[in-house]
């Protein structure tokens, strides 16, 4: 197995399915923007959109 497969077996559930939630995210604002840019418009640099809010969630 690759030492990326190894790290994410480590990780529970819940820490698996935020870091896909929050992948599945970037790449969908990624896709957005790299379609504004085929259209013409100018694209925003990646520092700009890529900002994801974290929280922690009360028990």
């Amino acid at each position: 197995m690759s030492k990326h497969l190894n790290l994410w077996l480590e990780l529970n559930q819940q820490q698996q399915a935020t870091l896909t939630t929050i992948d599945r995210a970037d790449q969908s604002v990624e896709a957005a923007q790299k379609k504004v840019w085929l259209l013409g418009s100018t694209r925003e640099r990646a520092a700009v959109w890529r900002l994801v809010s974290f929280f922690k969630a009360c028990a």
